[in-house]
């Protein structure tokens, strides 16, 4: 389900790719196994030439402590078989966690590459996968501006928007 990525470009490859300029070089570093708690590079949809540095597990604005959240799922608990062929209602745009931020608060998560295992093995077997010509990607995700009540810092976070398999990543 897309707990952990890859993202390794060098920045000049990022900012050519995407027409983005990373806003802090300094948080830039590349990464061979992003998860929760690292700062990811993001493009949001209100400063599309900007490639922003926002923790990976989202936290709703409203949460009295953090969630940590890595994927929203698109289509919620609409389809808990992981039916393939589902084509029913998005329920991403009801869950209490995500409704405001999929209106409002899109983006894109920068990504060479995803980890991912069998399902029964938990990835105690993982394998990478990534675009046949190396080229850089992006998932879709969502993001918000937490207040940690306790400090008073403010944290960017995202989660990657996921879905059921496709004929590609079935195989």
């Amino acid at each position: 389900m897309c707990g952990r990525y890859v993202n390794i470009s060098k920045i000049k490859a990022v900012e050519k790719r995407f027409s983005a300029l990373v806003e802090r070089p300094d948080l830039y570093v590349p990464n061979t196994n992003m998860s929760i708690g690292d700062l990811g590079a993001v493009i949001t949809q209100e400063q599309p030439g900007v490639i922003k540095h926002y923790r990976f597990g989202f936290t709703p604005y409203w949460a009295k402590k953090p969630f940590h959240l890595f994927n929203a799922r698109s289509e919620g608990d609409h389809n808990s078989e992981n039916d393939p062929s589902y084509r029913g209602a998005k329920g991403i745009t009801t869950k209490p966690a995500f409704r405001q931020s999929i209106r409002s608060k899109r983006c894109l998560v920068l990504a060479d590459g995803f980890i991912e295992g069998p399902q029964k093995e938990r990835l105690s077997k993982p394998f990478v996968v990534y675009k046949r010509d190396g080229a850089s990607f992006a998932f879709a995700g969502i993001y918000d501006t937490w207040v940690n009540p306790d400090t008073g810092e403010m944290v960017d976070s995202f989660a990657i928007i996921t879905t059921v398999q496709n004929k590609i990543t079935a195989a």
